[in-house]
């Protein structure tokens, strides 16, 4: 009979814990980033959003590997800092090993732990012909940045 009223206290506590939610809404990361005078590095900005609004007070670190090669290329986690005057922005700097997609995936401590990733296609030709959530495939004309060539 004992062991019937702890069981049954276990499951009501664990009831409540499932129940609690941890955050409302999924956080969304939207990254942009630009090349720097370095070679293969990026100054990158990722907004966070939260329920349709900025995710402030953020504790974020940034790891990068790629897709396409699990294991083989993965850069050193670097921190994302909060953005002056921009509520829900963090920066930072990454240096890649080469061009070709990356998968970014943001560690969040605080205000709560989170993992987010996103993916980002990085080519030469810089801004202009990055292209964010998917790769762009095949050798058709435009697919490798010569459209103002004659």
């Amino acid at each position: 009979m004992k062991w019937l009223a702890s069981s049954i206290g276990l499951v009501s506590l664990a009831g409540v814990l499932m129940a609690s939610p941890v955050h409302a809404q999924a956080v969304k990361s939207k990254t942009e980033c630009k090349p720097t005078d370095a070679k293969l590095t990026f100054s990158c900005t990722v907004m966070l959003m939260q329920d349709g609004k900025p995710l402030t007070g953020a504790d974020i670190m940034v790891k990068a590997d790629m897709p396409s090669m699990p294991l083989a290329h993965n850069v050193k986690p670097v921190p994302a800092n909060a953005a002056r005057h921009s509520a829900g922005r963090y920066e930072f700097e990454i240096e890649l090993e080469m061009f070709g997609e990356w998968r970014f995936v943001y560690d969040l401590a605080k205000p709560f732990r989170d993992r987010l990733g996103e993916k980002i296609m990085f080519s030469p030709g810089g801004p202009d012909h990055m292209k964010e959530k998917k790769m762009q495939r095949g050798h058709g004309p435009g697919s490798h940045g010569h459209e103002g060539h004659k």
